[in-house]
């Protein structure tokens, strides 16, 4: 059927990765996200989907970027201790 139709086959497991990517990209919340994968952990939905929400570490590299201008001149093992 999909010959005749000229589609080509594309696994369901692709279909449901891009529609959690659109949503995202949309700006959708994970747990939104979460209800409509069906996922029963809003855990699941983030190891699998996080890394895509827009700005989602820019806060962590921003902090880092404060602490590093505030000290320079301290080494990594200085930073850790704080």
């Amino acid at each position: 059927m999909l010959q005749r139709a000229g589609l080509r086959h594309v696994p369901i497991k692709a279909l449901r990765h891009t529609l959690a990517s659109l949503l995202i990209a949309q700006g959708e919340s994970l747990a939104y996200v979460r209800d409509q994968l069906g996922h029963h952990s809003i855990q699941i939905t983030t190891e699998h989907y996080g890394h895509l929400v827009p700005g989602g570490n820019r806060a962590v590299v921003d902090r880092l970027d404060e602490v590093l201008a505030a000290r320079p001149s301290a080494t990594p093992a200085q930073l850790a201790v704080g």
